[in-house]
């Protein structure tokens, strides 16, 4: 009796295990991988699997803070790892060879233009960050947007002309704005209603012609969020297998032939890597499932 109580005890004192999570997926440019970022083994480590929920092998183990991974031009994945003062940029091959750091700034979330030879980066407080453009060894930093607001998460188009990004407001509302690469002709994108909750991380569409991004009301009280699909050619905004439960579908990412979207969402209970048809319907959860590519 007395070994249970202390058992009990012991049970309530140790720290509770950190939920699994699948997230930040990325497809390939054939269209038959997704990498993303798991956490299972206890650390954020990149992980590859096939669209259909087959072959999945775990690419990276060291144990550091991971961003979201992509593919680059050649192929090859991509990927950061930030400390307190700067972010180094890797890439890897898809059977987990050929690690190599390919350039290092002073900032957080490097995201690589397709030309492979600029990059953006965050820098500045939480609060008052701001997106820097420049070379892949962090020659010539240009700064391109502001000091007096939060900018999150920047995503370059396709043909590296443009740079999607979130802004956050004085009324503290996040919108999705768009500017040319080198920061002029800054608009505002969304105009989503407030009630439906901030929209953040932008991703262009392989014709350059939508955006991908999450919306979500994220509060002490409320936790859910949706996919949207915003068409720039003529404003209009589609929110993606509406749900009432609280779900987060969140981080978008557009197949090569834009006729899918990968995203994370934690709809089976736990967080991980899904797909649906760009219109919200065909919904599969690819990752952690004993059936993953089972249609839900």
């Amino acid at each position: 009796m007395l070994f249970l109580i202390l058992a009990t005890w012991l049970a309530l004192l140790m720290p509770a295990t950190p939920p699994v999570k699948d997230g930040y997926p990325s497809i390939s440019h054939n269209g038959k991988h997704i990498v993303f970022i798991s956490t299972r083994t206890g650390s954020e480590e990149v992980f590859v699997i096939s669209v259909d929920g087959t072959g999945e092998k775990q690419l990276t183990n060291d144990k550091e803070k991971k961003n979201a991974p992509y593919w680059n031009k050649d192929d090859l994945i991509v990927f950061s790892s930030d400390d307190e003062s700067a972010s180094r940029l890797f890439t890897i091959q898809r059977d987990g060879s050929h690690l190599r750091q390919i350039g290092k700034v002073p900032g957080r979330n490097p995201k690589l233009a397709p030309d492979g030879e600029h990059l953006i980066y965050a820098t500045g407080s939480w609060t008052t960050s701001r997106l820097v453009l420049s070379e892949l060894h962090n020659h010539h930093p240009q700064q391109i947007t502001g000091n007096d607001s939060a900018v999150w998460t920047g995503w370059w188009s396709k043909d590296g002309k443009q740079i999607a990004y979130a802004l956050e407001n004085s009324a503290h509302e996040l919108h999705v704005w768009v500017m040319n690469a080198d920061g002029s002709n800054q608009r505002q994108i969304t105009h989503i209603a407030a009630s439906e909750g901030r929209a953040q991380w932008p991703v262009w569409s392989p014709d350059g012609r939508r955006l991908a991004l999450q919306v979500g009301r994220y509060s002490q009280t409320e936790n859910t969020s949706h996919i949207w699909v915003i068409d720039l050619m003529n404003g209009s905004a589609v929110k993606l297998a509406a749900h009432e439960q609280p779900f987060l579908d969140e981080t978008p990412a557009w197949f090569p032939d834009g006729k899918r979207i990968a995203f994370q969402s934690d709809r089976s209970g736990r967080m991980a890597i899904w797909t649906m048809n760009a219109d919200g319907t065909g919904l599969r959860q690819i990752t952690g499932s004993q059936n993953p590519a089972a249609d839900k």
